[in-house]
């Protein structure tokens, strides 16, 4: 069955549009009810994109004969370029020796188990291919089947169809379904804090594409989880979620972090002058405070020289003072080390505290002047 044929990219086109979207939510309100909400909102949209796709039969195809949806299995390849690898094997196959020798070799081609295991298959149906050497094919599947990483393999293939629909979402999108699946099977794999899956994510898909890759992460958990055969079971979908659900309240702080900011023009001499900072900035200064607190001073001194340099004191204590709120609001287990938390508030207070001393010598100045 065809994913193509769910009505889903549409109405999900403005609801994955981060810029469209943030705007909306930053034009509506900056409180945290509102923030939350939009959090649950995805999460719904998720769990409905998961069920959906599961009614529909997009499960694993591990196994099956003769069914005629699955009939042409380079479709649910997600490697680049698959038909033509397909044929580099089958031009290459006398020069195998055994299974172990097919393997080696397919496996440059088609890293993924899932995707070697459907071009394999493919190989099967090739006329180019003497008996003996569908035979030695059929070894490579065996053993394929027997020592392969089995969870990773059908995880790959319960969200194949997932990662091919959030990819067609916006023509303008960069994102394959093949990047959208290794993302996903490095969330299982990495048990990291979710700062470092959030940053992870937009250094790999773009700053504008942290939301999409968000909601699909959580659908393809429920999906995966869902599917007749899972690629993850429930005593695992607990932790699993509730790593995604400390990206969601990161996600919400970044939210809360680039409204305070969206129309606050930061001016100054270098080249960004007259310019209104971009959301990106703003955000990488705030993660590295959770992730490298050892570099925030260097940090916002860069940003101060970029950004602030003829912003008056008063302003610019407001910008530190906008930051400390949002990292006093940041749970400690989004910081990368227990200490972080403590450390990034003394800093911006300190700062903040000097800059309130310039600022009422300026007044002083300003009322008494020599």
């Amino acid at each position: 069955m065809e994913i193509q044929r769910l009505p889903l990219a549409g109405a999900l086109n403005n609801i994955l549009d981060d810029k469209k979207s943030d705007l909306n939510i930053s034009k509506k309100s900056s409180s945290s009810s509102e923030l939350v909400d939009h959090n649950e909102k995805l999460s719904n949209i998720a769990e409905e994109l998961a069920d959906s796709l599961s009614s529909l039969g997009r499960t694993s195809k591990i196994g099956r004969k003769n069914d005629s949806s699955d009939n042409d299995t380079v479709t649910a390849i997600l490697e680049e370029n698959a038909d033509e690898k397909i044929f580099i094997l089958i031009k290459q196959i006398s020069k195998f020796q055994d299974q172990t020798s097919i393997l080696n070799y397919a496996r440059q081609l088609f890293p993924n188990e899932w995707d070697l295991l459907q071009a394999l298959r493919e190989m099967l149906l090739s006329r180019k291919l003497s008996d003996a050497q569908k035979r030695k094919v059929k070894e490579a599947l065996v053993d394929l089947n027997a020592f392969g990483d089995r969870k990773k393999i059908q995880s790959s293939a319960n969200v194949g169809g997932i990662a091919k629909q959030f990819s067609k979402i916006n023509k303008d999108c960069k994102i394959t379904a093949k990047d959208l699946r290794n993302c996903y099977l490095r969330f299982l794999e990495l048990e990291v804090p979710a700062t470092y899956l959030y940053q992870d994510w937009i250094h790999e898909f773009g700053f504008n594409y942290r939301k999409r890759v968000m909601l699909f992460i959580r659908t393809a958990l429920i999906a995966d989880m869902k599917a007749s055969v899972p690629g993850i079971h429930l005593h695992e979908f607990g932790p699993l979620s509730t790593r995604h659900s400390d990206v969601r309240i990161l996600r919400t702080l970044d939210l809360k972090l680039t409204f305070y900011f969206r129309n606050f023009s930061f001016s100054s001499m270098t080249e960004f002058n007259k310019k209104i900072i971009i959301d990106e900035y703003i955000l990488n200064l705030y993660i590295t405070g959770l992730i490298n607190v050892d570099e925030l001073a260097q940090a916002f001194n860069n940003f101060k020289n970029d950004f602030m340099s003829e912003m008056p004191v008063n302003r610019q204590a407001t910008v530190v003072q906008i930051f400390l709120n949002v990292y006093n609001n940041t749970p400690d287990f989004l910081y990368a080390n227990l200490g972080y938390h403590a450390a990034t508030i003394t800093f911006l207070s300190t700062l903040l505290d000097s800059l309130h001393r310039k600022e009422r010598k300026l007044i002083i100045y300003d009322r008494y002047p020599q």
